[in-house]
Order: structure tokens, then C-alpha cells, then sequence
């Protein structure tokens, strides 16, 4: 039977090998803008969702949580499948696979369900990999398309926290979804958007500490992070006035959120964005150990462990891990980890073993590649960002919510074309717009003409 071939603007949007892709196919073509943006979107804001529910009389428990991320994880995946396999796959499937084995097998041994690092691991092995297909205009589209929404959430809660709480009960929410239950004095706020009375604070132009659309500060003020991360990595590469709006977003949330991560990171960042071009090759492997090093040094002569400063949650953070014993070294104590929500590393240790912590460092000290200028700030950025949040804000760097962008983030970082050299699959002809990758055979796929999400990010 004659079949009409499809138009040519279809073409673009077929990668080769699609619906089951051969075994031996090693290239795609990058995925949709839209789609890329559809998924991460769901990461981003299922909870706000979830909450507006909640507050209009839904009913929202715990399980509907964990349906809608694995929706969003299950939808990722078979993206992921039916666009087809990559060679530098490997790496991220690796790394959930090692973590999908540990929690079986630590729950296996402790006759309980534990599978906190593997969940954490798919998120960024997901993640790490739609980045890989997505290309620059999905990653520019997403950061453009989270920061407006994060900026409007914000600007409602600074104008008119009453309508702020009303429109998403946060308290309540967290309180069906997670048993945390509400403070009184906090008026319908999550709990940690009260703040308390000498909590390091920059500014208090409003009575908390702020959320948007992330339901608690901790995640706002890592998503200023991130997003300072995305200017610095790609700041030749956009325009004026997105560095302006991504710059001034980031100083807002810095300035209702009072995150300490974020102020390190506004210092940070510039320094990355001048030193990497400079440092040696692999110097990532001894960002982690040197962060642990120093915090060693801090309890030891920091004046208190338990105080709620820098010097004190470093302090406690070396002091959790000498509470795991020999035996939480080597995964025989995972019930420990629901305690260590605020040590980063002690979690990870509790959850996976000392072995998952080495296998977390590994991967993100080398699953950047350092062919080119950008891929060396992205790396360091994100040896930088892991490590400062495992030790500082805890395991709250695992979270879907932020953790999506972050991998997307890598993931194009990772795809880009070394900076004049022919890469196994990239080869100069398959390589135009100052660097951007562009597969020959996804090239091939499209036709001779390219659409605008293959052009890159615009100068």
C-alpha cells in the first residue's frame, strides 16, 4: 500500500530508529523544545499543583506525591526510549544502576524498603540524559519559562502573602503529604518560612522567609543557585537582557529567602567563570575531599556544633557522620538516614554506604566532559554546588523540583562539541553555531534544512 510521505516539517521531529531504536544506534537527533519543556515543567511545579488542589478541597495525600513524580519520571523515560540511545549513555545508567542494586540490596538486608538514593540517582540519570537530546533552545526555553513563573509566585507572595497562603495552603499541604505539621505563629506558611530570632538574614523586606512556587524557601534559594549556575556557564551565549532578568531574579530570592548557599554562590560564580578557564584538567576529583577537609577542620575547632550558623552546620555535619559507626559505613544502618535531613553526607553514607558516596563523587567530578571552556565551568559548578549542599543545606539537592533543571543543565553542558576538535561522533561538518552539537546523522535526519531549535542559543 502507497504511503504518503510526510511533510517536511515533520521530518525534523523523527529521530531515526524511533519507535524501538536498533541496538547498534548510538546518535539522536536533539528532542523538541515543547517536550523538553513539558517535562521538566512537571517537575518543577507538580507540588505547587498538588498544593492549588489541596487548597480548592481536594484531597491530596502522600501517594499522590509519589504518583505524580513518577509520572513525570515514567514520561521522561519513554522519552528517553523512544528517541533512541547515545554512546555517553553509559555513564548515567551506571550510576543508577549502582544505586538501583545498593538500595535492594540494603533493603534486602535490613528487611525494609529504602530506596531514597536510588530514586534520587534516576532523577539525575534522567535528567542528565534528556539534557544530552535536548540542545540549547530547550535548555534556554525552560530557564526562561521557570524564571518567569518563579518570579511571578514571587512577586504575590512579597505583595500579598494572605492571597499567597490562600492560593496554596503550603502548611496544610506539607502537613497531608509529609505529617509535618504547622506552626501556629507561621499563619498557614511552611514550617522553615518562619525563620527565628538571629538566623543569619541579609534583609527582612517581608515578615519570612520566601517560597513561590516551591512551597519552602530552601528550594527557592537553590534554584537561585542554579539559575546563577545557568548564566554563568552560558553568559556569552545569551542576551543582555536575560542576564539582567536571571541576575536581578537571583538577588530577589537572595534577599527573601536570606540563603546562605545562594550568598556563597553570588560570590562563587564569578570566580568560577574566570578560574575554569585556567585550571588543569580534573582538578573536580578534589573539590568533594577538599569541602570534607575543611569541614573536618571547622569541628575541631569550630566554639559549637549544634548552632544554627555556618560554623554550626558544619560543625554537625562532621558530627552526624561519627554517629554512623563502622557498620553505617557499609550501608547496615539505612534507618538512620530520615535523621539526617540537614547532613547531607551522612545521609547519602546511611542511605547507600561510604561506597555510594565515593560512586556520587565520581560521577559528578567526571560526567562533564572538559573539552571546551563551558563544559569546565559547568563541571565546576556542579562539583561546587553537591558538595557545598551536602555539607550546608543537606539532602535538599536531591529535590525534583530544582534537581531537574540542575541535570538538564549538565546534560547539554555534556553534548557540546570540543572546542575545535573532532569527537568520535561529532565531526567537523556536524559542527556549526560557535560549538553547539549538532549530530551528522540527527543532521541527515532533518533534511537540508534545519529548524530554529538547531541554531542555538542566539549572541
Amino acid at each position: 500500500m502507497n504511503r504518503t510521505p510526510p511533510p517536511q516539517q515533520w521530518r525534523s521531529a523523527i529521530p531515526a530508529g524511533a519507535v524501538f531504536p536498533a541496538a547498534h544506534s548510538l546518535t539522536t537527533p536533539q528532542l523538541s523544545p515543547l517536550l523538553v519543556l513539558a517535562l521538566v515543567a512537571g517537575a518543577v511545579i507538580y507540588n505547587a499543583v498538588l498544593a492549588w488542589l489541596t487548597a480548592r478541597g481536594v484531597w491530596i495525600g502522600s501517594r499522590h506525591v509519589i504518583a505524580a513524580e513518577f509520572l513525570v519520571l515514567a514520561a521522561t523515560s519513554l522519552t528517553l526510549l523512544v528517541w533512541g540511545r547515545r554512546s555517553d549513555d553509559g555513564i548515567p545508567l551506571l550510576f543508577a544502576s549502582f544505586f538501583i542494586v545498593g538500595s535492594l540490596l540494603i533493603s534486602m538486608g535490613s528487611q525494609a524498603l529504602y530506596p531514597e538514593m536510588a530514586r534520587n540517582a534516576v532523577i539525575a540519570a534522567l535528567f542528565l540524559m534528556l539534557g544530552m537530546r535536548a540542545g540549547p533552545a530547550a535548555l534556554r526555553l525552560c530557564f526562561a519559562i521557570a524564571a518567569a513563573v518563579v518570579a511571578a509566585g514571587l512577586m504575590l507572595e512579597i505583595a500579598d502573602a494572605r492571597a499567597y497562603v490562600d492560593l496554596f495552603e503550603p502548611a496544610r499541604y506539607y502537613q497531608l503529604t509529609r505529617g509535618s505539621e504547622p506552626l501556629e505563629w507561621v499563619d498557614g506558611l511552611y514550617r522553615n518560612a518562619s525563620g527565628f530570632e538571629g538566623r543569619f538574614a541579609i534583609a527582612n523586606i517581608i515578615d519570612h522567609r520566601a517560597s513561590s512556587i516551591f512551597l519552602e524557601p530552601v528550594s527557592l534559594g537553590n534554584f537561585g543557585v542554579v539559575l546563577i549556575g545557568f548564566v554563568t556557564c552560558f553568559w556569552e551565549r545569551l542576551k543582555r537582557i536575560e542576564k539582567v532578568a536571571y541576575v536581578a531574579l537571583a538577588i530577589l530570592i537572595l534577599l527573601t529567602t536570606n540563603s546562605r548557599i545562594l550568598l556563597g554562590f553570588m560570590a562563587l560564580c564569578p570566580l568560577i567563570y574566570f578560574v575554569a578557564p585556567r585550571a588543569s584538567r580534573n582538578r573536580r576529583l578534589v573539590i568533594l575531599p577538599a569541602v570534607l577537609a575543611v569541614a573536618v577542620l571547622v569541628y575541631f575547632t569550630g566554639p559549637e556544633i549544634y548552632a544554627d550558623n555556618l560554623t554550626g552546620r558544619i560543625g554537625k555535619a562532621v558530627h552526624n557522620l561519627t554517629e554512623l559507626g563502622v557498620p553505617g559505613l557499609f550501608g547496615a544502618s539505612p534507618e538512620l538516614a530520615s535523621g539526617f535531613s540537614d547532613s547531607g553526607f551522612a545521609f547519602v553514607i546511611a542511605a547507600s554506604s561510604a561506597f555510594g558516596l565515593m560512586v556520587l563523587w565520581l560521577f559528578i567530578s567526571l560526567v562533564v566532559p572538559e573539552q571546551n571552556v563551558l563544559q569546565r565551568r559547568a563541571g565546576l559548578f556542579l562539583c561546587f554546588y553537591v558538595a557545598l549542599s551536602l555539607l550546608i543545606s543537606g539532602t535538599s539537592v536531591f529535590s525534583i523540583k530544582v534537581a531537574a533543571l540542575l541535570w538538564l543543565l549538565m546534560g547539554v553542558a555534556a553534548a557540546l562539541a570540543p572546542d575545535g576538535e573532532a569527537g568520535a561522533e561529532t565531526a567537523p561538518a556536524g559542527t556549526q553555531n560557535g560549538g553547539w552539537r549538532v549530530e551528522p546523522r540527527a543532521r541527515s535526519a532533518r533534511g537540508p534544512s534545519a529548524t530554529w531549535a538547531d541554531q542555538g542559543i542566539a549572541r
